[in-house]
C-alpha cells in the first residue's frame, strides 16, 4: 500500500460511517413510510402486487444508477461522472407541490368495552364528532 494512501485512509473513515448510517437510516425510513402508506390505502387482496411494483421501483434504480455512474466514472473521470449524475438527478426530480389541499381530519367513534382501554378521545376529554363537520347537513 502507498504510504500516503496509508496515511490518509484511517482520516476518510468517520464521514464514511456517517455518511453510511444517515443513508441507511434514509432508506430505511423511506421504505417504512412506503410500505405504511400502502397499508393505509392499498386493498388486503392486491397488497402483494403493490409491494413487488413498490420494491421494484424503488430498488431497480437504486442498483441500476451507481453501477452506471461507476462506468460513466471510469470513461470520463470522478468530477465529470459525479457532476454528470448529479444534473440528471436535479433534472428527473419531479417538481414540489407548493399548494397541496390541507388533509381531512375526523376522529374514530369508538365506545370502551371492558376488555380493552377507553379510547383517547375520552382520556383527554375531546368531543364525540368530526372536526370538520358539515354545518349545513340536516339531522
Amino acid at each position: 500500500m502507498r504510504t500516503w494512501l496509508r496515511r490518509s485512509v484511517p482520516y476518510w473513515r468517520p464521514p464514511l460511517v456517517a455518511a453510511a448510517m444517515l443513508a441507511g437510516a434514509g432508506q430505511g425510513l423511506g421504505q417504512l413510510g412506503g410500505l405504511s402508506m400502502l397499508s393505509a390505502e392499498v386493498p388486503t387482496e392486491r397488497r402483494a402486487e403493490a409491494n413487488a411494483a413498490f420494491n421494484a421501483g424503488g430498488y431497480l434504480p437504486a442498483g441500476a444508477l451507481p453501477v452506471a455512474v461507476g462506468y460513466l466514472s471510469d470513461a470520463t473521470g470522478l468530477t465529470t461522472g459525479s457532476t454528470t449524475f448529479a444534473l440528471f438527478m436535479i433534472t428527473a426530480a419531479p417538481p414540489r407541490r407548493t399548494h397541496s389541499p390541507p388533509p381531512q381530519l375526523t376522529t374514530t367513534r369508538r365506545r370502551a368495552s371492558p376488555t380493552r382501554a377507553a379510547p383517547v378521545e375520552d382520556a383527554l376529554h375531546l368531543p364525540r364528532e368530526p372536526l370538520n363537520p358539515d354545518r349545513n347537513a340536516q339531522p
